[in-house]
């Protein structure tokens, strides 16, 4: 904001007609920036990754259950060893833990790949898996449980590694450990662009795709 180029992470709760009720923002002195791109809804409250800036190539993530207000009563931090994280979704897993979506890249190459990190409902990792089997700069964008509560289908995007650029969306299942592909179907239209953002469920069962293509 102004001089200092921070950027502070702010959440806020509004009414059905648009109006705010309640709201704050997150600050840390050690961060050029805050970013928060998600959340789900809990009991009493959401639970929140607050994706944490510290400098170009430095960058991890805090898991936070916040209530209606923003007001948390835990945080925890994760620094991956694989690299720097950043996180643009989260869904609640079966076993009440959290699974959080975002990319992973090294400290001095700024070369997205899809990630996962999986956690308990108390925060503790149980696993992390970075996928490297995109060309260039991949995202997860959306994380949907299936309904036979034994796997997850992953939402991303990815660029390809020759000129023109070309981005793709794919989306993959797999199992409940992330350790195993059960699904992986790509969608490219035809087109340029094609960026997936988000899975939902029809009442027919199957699942709908949103993004933007051109």
């Amino acid at each position: 904001i102004g001089i200092t180029n921070q950027w502070w992470a702010y959440a806020m709760q509004i009414n059905l007609q648009g109006d705010s009720i309640c709201g704050r923002h997150y600050e840390d002195e050690e961060a050029q920036q805050l970013g928060i791109f998600d959340a789900t809804k809990i009991n009493g409250g959401y639970a929140v990754p607050l994706n944490v800036y510290v400098d170009a190539y430095h960058t991890h993530t805090g898991l936070q259950i916040v209530d209606s207000c923003g007001d948390y009563s835990f945080r925890s931090d994760y620094v991956s060893p694989l690299g720097n994280t950043v996180y643009y979704t989260i869904a609640r897993t079966f076993d009440n833990g959290y699974l959080l979506g975002g990319s992973i890249y090294p400290p001095t190459v700024l070369d997205f790949k899809p990630y996962l990190l999986k956690v308990d409902a108390y925060g503790t990792v149980l696993w992390e898996r970075a996928y490297t089997n995109v060309p260039k700069d991949g995202v997860v964008a959306d994380i949907l449980p299936a309904a036979d509560s034994s796997a997850y289908f992953i939402l991303s995007s990815y660029n390809s590694d020759e000129l023109p650029y070309t981005l793709k969306t794919r989306i993959t299942k797999i199992n409940e450990g992330g350790d195993s592909i059960l699904i992986d179907k790509i969608y490219d239209f035809e087109t340029d662009y094609y960026a997936g953002a988000e899975l939902v469920y029809d009442y027919d069962g199957n699942i709908m795709m949103g993004g933007s293509r051109h």
